[in-house]
């Protein structure tokens, strides 16, 4: 068992002499059972279900015997949250991010945990992921490190296929820009291989921390604020077409239900054509643009 001294902070608790390390991703991979582990705080299973269990951002300072400076964990609720909608999440996120940097206290590393156990990327996930990335943005991904868990759940040769298919196709941008990856196994020693790197790292300003507090942007107006934007409007159009399309089936008129199916057809396309700009880094004129012009 660790011997480390636990507590709960404040924001304004927090110095410039603390290592500041931001837990993030999806509802269920993980959060708060990897700060547990990490803390010695004994419960290390919080997250095997999949409503949220954190409502709000908690922070927690952590004094390792090993290491001079304490760590504060930044504890964050996912994207897909059951209990708040997106926006909300993303502003409050938004809030404590622009608040600390305003305080000239800088991130030491970001984590992105992900469910190994998962057998594909839900659309969910996938969600999670881009708005991460639009909150981090590629000078940060230097100290970024996406954190697999949930390992027990699956055979290691059906989880290492899954991971590396996983760094090929939706990490490849991340990776390239200097993220790196690692396996969670439930322990403290594990939990301690992943944020060792952390207590030595530069320190890093996310890209919605630029834009918001150097740029002076309003949320909806960062790439994450868009990004969730164009996310939901395309959604939203999509539900309502198929609305729609339920209604022209049972009344068997073969034309509505040829035109709603091309304007489906157009969202697909326009999904696609969003996500690639998105792994691409286009500026977001040409994101918009391209969004705006399928209707």
């Amino acid at each position: 068992m660790p011997d480390g001294r636990t507590r709960k902070v404040r924001l304004d608790q927090i110095s410039e002499n603390d290592v500041v390390v931001a837990v993030m991703g999806p509802t269920g991979a993980g959060k708060t059972t990897f700060i547990n582990a990490a803390t010695g705080q004994g419960d290390y299973l919080v997250g095997r279900k999949l409503r949220s269990r954190t409502a709000k951002i908690r922070t927690t300072r952590y004094v390792h015997p090993a290491y001079a400076r304490p760590i504060i964990f930044v504890d964050t609720p996912g994207f897909d949250d059951t209990s708040k909608p997106d926006t909300d999440i993303l502003r409050m996120v938004a809030d404590w991010l622009v608040m600390v940097y305003s305080r000239n206290i800088k991130l030491a590393g970001v984590i992105y945990l992900h469910r190994i156990s998962d057998n594909r990327m839900s659309g969910a996930s996938q969600k999670n992921l881009r708005l991460f990335t639009q909150i981090c943005g590629d000078s940060a991904m230097q100290n970024v490190t996406i954190v697999t868990t949930m390992w027990n759940s699956v055979r290691e040769e059906v989880g290492t296929s899954r991971e590396a298919e996983l760094r090929n196709k939706f990490w490849r941008t991340m990776l390239e820009h200097g993220a790196e990856t690692a396996r969670y196994q439930n322990t403290f020693n594990s939990a301690w291989e992943v944020l060792d790197r952390f207590t030595r790292n530069e320190l890093s300003v996310l890209q919605l921390q630029m834009e918001m507090v150097d740029s002076n942007q309003l949320l909806r107006d960062t790439q994450a604020g868009i990004a969730l934007y164009l996310q939901q409007s395309l959604a939203e159009r999509e539900n309502s077409i198929r609305r729609h399309r339920e209604t022209a089936t049972i009344e068997n008129d073969s034309g509505q239900l040829q035109q709603l199916d091309a304007q489906l057809a157009a969202i697909e396309e326009t999904r696609r054509s969003f996500y690639e700009s998105l792994e691409t880094r286009s500026s977001l004129g040409r994101r918009i643009l391209k969004f705006l012009t399928c209707f």
